[in-house]
């Protein structure tokens, strides 16, 4: 039964569509796995064992008491009912503003290439966004479920 609902949350985390996804697992609050193309959950016996491009780990099913999974998309999505978000200039080097987001203002999270959220912002159309204390490279730009990608630029 376990392993359904393991299975069943990675499927919801997941999504459908064009989208693709990876997902974050933190285990028992602790140690933070972005699990990408070659990576997954795998059970064996009573044992878990998280596999990363980096490494991997095990755990045993008795001493799990939580298993967060955290979506991390990585194309844009565009769909009749949201519409394309748009970030501009992209390349960036101060700022960027925002546009597609549409008349309700949402949270904007800004996550690095290792996953990790660098900048959370309440944003409508036409907000800026404060780059200036992130260093170059590639970003990913959520708001509710539409994504793009950044380049930061120095």
């Amino acid at each position: 039964m376990r392993h359904t609902i393991i299975t069943s949350l990675l499927l919801l985390a997941l999504g459908t569509g064009a989208l693709h996804a990876q997902v974050h697992v933190q285990v028992n609050g602790g140690q933070d796995y972005l699990l990408n193309r070659g990576g997954g959950l795998y059970f064996h016996n009573d044992t878990m064992r998280v596999v990363t491009a980096e490494g991997e780990a095990s755990y045993a099913l008795a001493d799990i008491q939580v298993i967060t999974l955290t979506p991390e998309y990585t194309a844009i999505a565009t769909t009749e009912e949201t519409g394309q978000l748009h970030l501009m200039p992209n390349p960036a080097r101060e700022y960027i503003r925002i546009e597609g987001i549409g008349s309700q203002p949402q949270t904007a999270r800004l996550y690095d290439r290792a996953g990790r959220e660098v900048l959370r912002q309440n944003v409508a159309d036409g907000t800026l966004v404060d780059l200036r204390k992130l260093p170059e490279g590639l970003y990913v730009l959520r708001c509710g479920n539409r994504v793009a990608k950044i380049v930061k630029q120095q």
